[in-house]
């Protein structure tokens, strides 16, 4: 099995799916994917172990999806994980953090986090955009990326990735069509001011809706 290739799929399976407004074919999904990447350390071992192939059938749940695909199973909702944000994270060209917003009060959390990233931003960002995926996992927390304008929006959280992804795709509409928001955010490439949630108000709106 090839890891990469599996994941590329994924993405681009879900997408159809969404395309076809299948959202729960689509949600399944992605469930799939989110458990893949849980379990990158487990498939790693199975793949460098070369085990037998009754063993990653069984890891890959294969007879099920198989089911599914041939009309033999239902299509199920996935168990409803609820969504722990931690770090909001828009960065300029450059690595540049224009912004950031935390949701923990756990400031090691932040720092380490803030600084670990920045510092893999490049590789992280190069990974996703040039390779079609969607979804990271950085250390504990899974990792969606997205860009808006010339700015990369890097959302970390714990649950699913489906929920959280329509989450930022909102969100990530309505800053660029907040004129004010949108407004700061392009200043930013003259002044390299960091973006204060206590001063754009209409931010602050948005990212608590």
């Amino acid at each position: 099995m090839n890891v990469e290739e599996a994941k590329r799929l994924m993405v681009q399976a879900q997408r159809i799916a969404d395309l076809h407004g299948l959202n729960l074919l689509a949600w399944g999904i992605s469930s799939e994917h989110d458990k893949l990447l849980n379990q990158i350390d487990v498939w790693d071992k199975v793949i460098k172990e070369e085990a037998p192939i009754a063993e990653r059938i069984k890891l890959a749940s294969v007879n099920e999806t198989i089911d599914r695909i041939q009309g033999k199973r239902a299509v199920e909702p996935p168990e409803l994980i609820k969504e722990m944000p931690v770090l909001l994270l828009i960065i300029a060209e450059g690595g540049i953090p224009a912004f950031s917003k935390t949701f923990t009060e756990e400031l090691y959390i932040e720092e380490n986090l803030i600084s670990g990233f920045l510092t893999a931003f490049n590789a992280f960002s190069g990974e996703l955009f040039s390779k079609g995926l969607d979804r990271a996992k950085f250390g504990e927390y899974m990792l969606i990326m997205d860009s808006v304008g010339s700015f990369s929006v890097c959302y970390f959280f714990k649950g699913q990735t489906y929920s959280a992804k329509q989450k930022l795709t909102k969100f990530m509409k309505s800053v660029e069509n907040t004129a004010s928001i949108w407004g700061a955010f392009k200043n930013f490439h003259k002044t390299h001011q960091v973006i204060i949630l206590s001063e754009n108000p209409s931010l602050e709106s948005l990212i608590t809706e």
